[in-house]
């Protein structure tokens, strides 16, 4: 792995080879911040095995952050708010970025971000995901993009798509799996409408459109 810049809001160039066991940048009291531009390269069996950890992916928490023309392969394995590419993004803009990954978890589970929109909007343009997206927890919410919008008026989807199956094995009557978002909050106060009630949904999903 290489990574150039030093500062919170820097750009990082990132390539690398071989399994990565990955720690994910930005943490609940120290949030990534910066800029990740992975200049048209990718990150090659990127490995999180951390089941009882939340806030899983290659970013933790993004907010205000930004992600760019990055792919991604791997399995990202974690408790709650997991997704290939942060577990959670506030304010932050997802860009150009590809993900054949597997994700799973227990709650907020979502093939790029586990969980978008709280704190701040977010933008997710030109990027994919392809693989297995599962939540397993009582009230799993699991979405082939995104796995809950705290706030759906503040979520932009432009361009994407989602390719696998995409699954909740929860039992409780708010567990749900859908192909692009579980779950969606019209604001952070309102009580979120369930979009699907599916168990499992494999399928190819499109989304040109903002939320």
């Amino acid at each position: 792995l290489t990574v150039v810049g030093a500062q919170s809001r820097a750009v990082y160039g990132v390539s690398a080879d071989g399994p990565l066991p990955w720690a994910p940048l930005g943490t609940k009291g120290a949030p990534f911040q910066g800029a990740l531009d992975g200049n048209g390269r990718g990150i090659s069996n990127l490995c999180i095995d951390s089941p009882a950890s939340d806030f899983q992916g290659l970013v933790g928490i993004a907010k205000g952050a930004e992600v760019r023309d990055l792919s991604v392969s791997g399995s990202v394995v974690g408790g709650n708010y997991v997704g290939a590419v942060a577990g959670r993004a506030e304010g932050a803009t997802i860009e150009g970025c590809s993900a054949a990954v597997d994700v799973s978890g227990q709650k907020y589970v979502g093939g790029l971000l586990g969980e978008a929109g709280r704190g701040g909007g977010v933008a997710v343009g030109r990027s994919s995901h392809a693989g297995a997206v599962s939540a397993a927890g009582e009230a799993g919410e699991a979405g082939g993009l995104v796995g809950s919008a705290a706030n759906a008026e503040s979520l932009a989807i432009e361009g994407c798509f989602h390719v696998g199956d995409v699954s909740s094995s929860g039992t409780d009557a708010t567990a749900c799996a859908a192909g692009l978002f579980a779950r969606a909050f019209r604001s952070a106060a309102e009580t979120p409408e369930r979009v699907s009630a599916s168990s499992t949904l494999p399928r190819t999903v499109w989304c040109g459109m903002r939320l």
